[in-house]
């Protein structure tokens, strides 16, 4: 039994230090994709190119919201000296104005979703090799996401480096 017990702490014991000397070959670096992603010169091109298409897609819907409301503003001015029958043509077509417009607002965030995603997909492989590409050639053993890490001490951000190697390889 007593031997049994000296082996488990010869064996801990041997573990903790292989542990101790594991860690302190460890090299951590943060990269912050966020950030790499809006810095990288295609990144930039391609978020101002997305933003465009929202404001574009945004003022096509306030077009049709802007139709509505005034369809609906000028039916309450008149809708107590309409007939009955032009009252209805009136509802309906303020009911079509409202459906154009709502179906405009979920088609736009539709393309939006859909745009989004494919940026991410596109430029998340790239910088994921560039990120890679800089863990191996500075000899890190670990990169993480910067948004994902509670804490880290300051100087391994490797967010530029990664920046500049994506920059370098996607021209």
């Amino acid at each position: 039994m007593k031997t049994t017990i000296k082996v488990l702490g010869l064996m801990s014991m041997f573990f903790v230090f292989t542990g101790l000397a594991a860690a302190a070959d460890l090299k951590v670096g943060i990269v912050d994709l966020q950030k790499a992603l809006s810095q990288t010169k295609n990144g930039a091109k391609a978020q101002k190119d997305f933003e465009a298409e929202i404001k574009s897609l945004q003022t096509n819907v306030d077009g049709k919201k802007g139709e509505y409301d005034k369809a609906l503003a000028d039916f309450n001015k008149q809708k107590d000296s309409l007939n009955a029958k032009a009252r209805q043509e009136k509802e309906d077509q303020i009911i079509k104005l409202e459906k154009d417009w709502k179906r405009d607002v979920n088609d736009a965030q539709e393309q939006i979703r859909r745009k989004n995603t494919q940026i991410i997909g596109e430029f998340g492989q790239k910088l994921r090799a560039a990120v890679q590409t800089v863990g191996k050639e500075e000899g890190y053993t670990l990169v993480v996401e910067k948004n994902i890490t509670l804490y880290a001490v300051d100087g391994i951000d490797v967010t530029d480096k990664v920046v500049k190697k994506f920059d370098e390889v996607n021209k």
